[in-house]
């Protein structure tokens, strides 16, 4: 089987190192025409063929390399300003690249001074760099700027202790696009086949449960060729800056030059294309596999030139790690496959181990995707377990359109690295199996996390989404041959409801919904042909915290038997449209016969009402009506003069026995009187209202 290794690619704005500077030269009105350097003419179509045949084991390639040796002394034009500081710029010309980037084997700076790289029209402007950005190798990289012309700007004030030094040393074409500059958002002919993390800046629906690890991911640029990786913590929780991706997306390149771009994301939940994300350069290499063993390197991310508020802003997540050998239940992977902004793959299955390309055997995880897939552009992208832990790195895998039948990835396993990177990952040689995510240090502690939820967790620094507000026990009363009373018993005020009856036999089909504290308040309940019952209030009412029937529902049977009916899958809010929690089902056995004689199986009932309580009341009453067929009834309340105070029901009632109750909160104390009319038959029951 021919495989195709898959390497991050992204596309995204870099964000500023240093201090945001306006370099010197936008501000002066006479200045000297710049020496304009311009590199060979490459042929795109035979890079282009030469990337379709790239055998596995190569990182992808987006940039056309050019070795040079420019310098300040050697190139560029000088000028001396009003001041007595110096200005020096640069400008490269590239013909038909996206892009241009450059990196630097030698970069010193005085304190004072200022560098920047911009393009010709000023659209795109990084900088100002400075001292801040002297490494101890000298080594230095500045992002891929838009466009074919880019001019390179040195300002040196006068009184400076030393004269600065820039030696240019690679000119990177951007042949690709790979900073999706001129991509159209609107565009998705090109659509990946895995979903969205972000749209706009806000997660995608799909992506929220993985919200946490999300921001681990960046890619990797090692100039002209890109790979993806992970920020990973250690058991000190203390913050360094480790990264974690694929020896063969490292292997070779100097880390000093390396550029992390983290948080790009898509313009909509639906679009290919993306234009924000922050970034950094330099590293160091820790730890690598040095082959295929399990693929995996681990940097250090030096950017001393970032300040420690930068850093934080930009919300970045330390990954959790897992060094067992236990087979991950479940998976996802974050990458940036083909340029695309920041995607996310999910495998619901467990993962296998696996060999890599007919190596050693057990060296890697094999995952089959249920939902997604990686492309050129995504290798080195971590693979989580279901409790979000970093369990291995993206290698490759078969060259087969993602989603197609037979794809899926290999991922070296992170316990085979963990001899190689436990002095820096468990530093106080703790011993640990794992060890969870950080985005400040702090361990992360799910739960909810709003103080006004009924299970507010004042130790959880992650909400998890399982916030409440309020808890209801929904469950059966009184229950007949032809209709469920469902009770509710409420710790706060319900705005909607819904839930679903079900039966084991299928037998029951529900027909209409009556009386209770939805009838009472107002409420539009209706059903569906799944047994779904749904309420909410016509005039923004709610049913008030207290128990009582909720609803009673009708119902109808061509079957016999004996069958369990359930009260599932709860939804109840409060006006806020926050959550009520409904703990568990309920369930109560219904005997069903098609061949029962009601009128028989009623001969020794009496019509008329029954079981009142409490009495006395305050506010609520609650009592029952048994009929002897079905008829249309009135039942009315009654003071002692006589005069009618509420109307409780009035209409068709089926036979059998019902439960009703009277909210009396508007009425004052003493004595009143149910009365239930049908056929020229009454019935009354004496009440007494206390307050």
């Amino acid at each position: 089987m021919r495989f195709l290794y898959i390497l991050l690619l992204c596309n995204f704005l870099f964000m500023q190192n240093t201090m945001i500077g306006v370099p010197k030269s936008f501000s002066q009105s006479t200045l000297s025409i710049i020496e304009s350097i311009i590199m060979p003419e490459i042929d795109i179509d035979a890079l282009l063929l030469e990337d379709s045949q790239t055998p596995s084991g190569k990182p992808f390639r987006y940039g056309n390399i050019f070795d040079v040796s420019y310098s300040l002394n050697n190139s560029g034009t000088w000028e001396i300003l009003d001041d007595g500081s110096k200005l020096w710029r640069l400008e490269i010309q590239s013909k038909g690249a996206f892009s241009i980037g450059v990196e630097y084997d030698y970069f010193h700076l005085p304190e004072g001074a200022e560098f920047y790289v911009y393009n010709k029209n000023h659209e795109n402007v990084f900088g100002a760099y400075s001292h801040l950005n002297n490494q101890e190798d000298y080594l230095f990289a500045t992002p891929l700027v838009k466009g074919d012309i880019i001019i390179l700007e040195y300002y040196e004030p006068y009184n400076v202790a030393f004269e600065g030094e820039i030696y240019l040393s690679e000119i990177i074409h951007d042949y690709k696009d790979i900073m999706n500059f001129f991509e159209d958002e609107n565009n998705d002919d090109n659509r990946i086949c895995a979903t969205n993390t972000h749209g706009g800046g806000e997660l995608c629906p799909e992506a929220e449960p993985y919200e946490l690890v999300i921001n681990a991911t960046s890619w990797l640029d090692m100039g002209g060729f890109i790979c993806s990786g992970s920020m990973v913590n250690n058991t000190s929780y203390d913050l360094t800056k480790y990264y974690m991706t694929a020896w063969h997306c490292t292997n070779g390149d100097n880390p000093s030059t390396f550029r992390f771009y983290f948080n790009y994301g898509a313009h909509t939940c639906e679009s290919n294309g993306g234009s924000w994300g922050f970034g950094l350069y330099g590293s160091n290499q820790l730890a690598t596999s040095n082959g295929f063993d399990s693929d995996w390197t681990l940097l250090e991310i030096t950017h001393a030139n970032i300040p420690d508020d930068l850093w934080d802003s930009w919300e970045i997540f330390y990954a959790g790690w897992n060094r067992s050998t236990d087979n991950p239940i479940i998976s996802c992977a974050i990458h940036h496959p083909g340029g695309a902004p920041k995607r996310i793959n999910f495998d619901d299955d467990m993962a296998y181990s696996a060999a890599w390309n007919q190596g050693d055997p057990g060296t890697h995880w094999r995952v089959f995707w249920d939902d997604g897939g990686t492309e050129g552009g995504s290798s080195g992208c971590p693979l989580y377990d279901e409790n979000f832990r970093l369990v291995g790195v993206l290698t490759g895998g078969p060259d087969v359109p993602c989603g197609d039948t037979g794809s899926y990835d290999l991922y070296g396993k992170f316990d085979r690295a963990w001899d190689d990177v436990k002095q820096w990952l468990d530093p106080g040689n703790t011993g640990a199996m794992f060890v969870d995510g950080t985005y400040n240090g702090d361990m992360i502690v799910q739960g909810c996390t709003d103080p006004d939820a009924e299970n507010y967790n004042s130790d959880a620094n992650v909400d998890d989404g399982s916030c409440f507000y309020g808890l209801a026990d929904v469950y059966f009363g009184d229950v007949s041959y032809e209709d469920l009373g469902v009770m509710v018993f409420n710790t706060a005020d319900i705005a909607t409801f819904q839930f679903r009856i079900s039966d084991s036999l299928g037998l029951i089909t529900l027909s209409s919904a009556y009386g209770g504290l939805a009838s009472e308040n107002d409420f539009i309940v209706s059903i569906s042909e799944d047994g779904t019952v749904t309420g909410a209030s016509i005039a923004d009412a709610t049913i008030p915290i207290g128990e009582g029937i909720l609803t009673n529902l009708g119902f109808t049977f061509e079957e016999s038997g004996t069958t369990e009916v359930c009260i599932s899958d709860h939804i109840f809010s409060d006006i806020n449209g926050n959550e009520i929690l409904v703990p568990g089902n309920n369930c109560t056995s219904l005997e069903l016969n098609t061949e029962l004689d009601i009128d028989a199986s009623i001969d020794n009932l009496e019509f008329g009402i029954s079981n009142v309580y409490p009495n006395p009341f305050n506010p609520l009453v609650n009592f029952d009506i048994q009929l002897l067929e079905t008829e249309n009834i009135n039942i009315n309340i009654y003071d002692l003069k006589g005069q009618k105070v509420a109307n409780i029901y009035s209409g068709l009632l089926q036979s059998g026995k019902h439960s009703l109750f009277w909210n009396a909160s508007e009425f004052s104390t003493g004595l009143y009187i149910i009365k239930c009319e049908a056929n020229h038959t009454i019935s009354s029951h004496k009440i007494l209202l206390m307050k």
